[in-house]
């Protein structure tokens, strides 16, 4: 071997390992060994592959015949030799017989001449489906109260998520669209809320939670004046209101822009942003409000409009940034501002 080929081949190693230990996936298409005194090797036959992979039995003698085949009733169906027996089977060394799977789960095989001595299974996983999740807000509402859902922590392994869709008053139709969507309730009870996400591949995925409506509480009784409470005649107490985040962020999905707001006291903020393009142009985020408790810093997404996304994602495949401004405001006026610088 020359040493441009050992080097080479060398390269290929380390790159293929790395790929590995960096994806933690199974490995790609494998091959199988039909081997000499009726054995199956590596791992006696048994092997794991994505989705869409190809397992290949390859005969490597001097016993060559043996005849291939996956059990009965299982939705993948393969078979080395349809037709022959052990008196008619010739296998050369060296032969081979591929199989590309297109279903994921386990799937039993034999040899047809020896099937208490050669079985395996082949396990493919399906390694690109889209995970939903999603929070409520509040989790425990009141009749009449909104209710703030936040679909944004779904994910999708080997893509992006393209639809988010809620089934949101528990009759199990679809009927609501967007990542963020909010609505309220006239009926004390619980109610199943389904969200189901697509990723760009068209594969879906389902999360389900129960929400739980309380009635109308009576007014409370006249409060004790606090420490809060100013004398007459004085301003009242405003909350400070706070907010942070990452001076940089990742734009890769171009979905949305994150920070994160606290209040010293309990109020409900608001908040709006846009995205500032070279050459002057900018893009609006879609407005959000929520409720935040006093001292806990709660995070919040501003969604970049569906029409506006393919701007993004060209702007960053073209290794440029962008400049995100975040305003939040309370109802008692209080403001705060963040700058965010949106790269690939």
């Amino acid at each position: 071997m020359t040493r441009r080929r050992r080097h080479h081949l060398v390269g290929l190693a380390v790159l293929i390992t790395w790929a590995s230990i960096a994806t933690g996936a199974v490995a790609a298409n494998q091959t199988v060994n039909v081997g000499n005194n009726k054995t199956l090797s590596p791992n006696n036959g048994n092997a794991a592959i994505n989705l869409g992979d190809t397992v290949t039995w390859r005969w490597v003698g001097q016993d060559t015949g043996h005849i291939i085949e996956s059990a009965a009733g299982q939705a993948e169906a393969w078979d080395s030799d349809p037709g022959l027996t052990s008196s008619t089977v010739n296998h050369a060394i060296d032969d081979t017989f591929p199989h590309t799977f297109t279903h994921a789960g386990a799937f039993d095989y034999h040899c047809r001449i020896h099937p208490d001595k050669m079985f395996g299974i082949i396990t493919v996983t399906d390694a690109g489906q889209p995970t939903a999740a999603f929070t409520m807000t509040p989790l425990a509402p009141t009749v009449g109260q909104r209710v703030d859902f936040d679909g944004m922590g779904s994910n999708d392994p080997d893509g992006i998520i393209l639809a988010w869709d809620w089934d949101l008053d528990g009759d199990g139709t679809f009927e609501t669209s967007g990542a963020t969507p909010n609505r309220s309730y006239t009926t004390a009870g619980t109610v199943t809320v389904r969200l189901r996400v697509t990723d760009n591949s068209s594969k879906t995925n389902t999360a389900t939670k129960a929400l739980t409506l309380s009635p109308v509480s009576p007014p409370p009784a006249p409060a004790i004046p606090s420490p809060l409470t100013p004398p007459l005649g004085l301003a009242p107490v405003v909350a400070r209101l706070t907010v942070t985040g990452a001076a940089r962020q990742r734009a890769a999905d171009t979905r949305g822009v994150a920070v994160q707001a606290t209040c010293d006291l309990g109020c409900i903020v608001t908040a709006t942003g846009s995205i500032a393009l070279p050459g002057g142009k900018k893009i609006a985020l879609t407005k959000s409000s929520k409720a935040l408790a006093a001292g806990h810093p709660l995070k919040l997404i501003l969604v970049v409009p569906k029409k506006s996304r393919a701007a993004l994602q060209r702007l960053f495949k073209n290794r440029k940034t962008a400049m995100a401004t975040i305003v939040l405001t309370t109802a008692d006026g209080a403001t705060s501002k963040k700058t965010i610088k949106l790269a690939r």
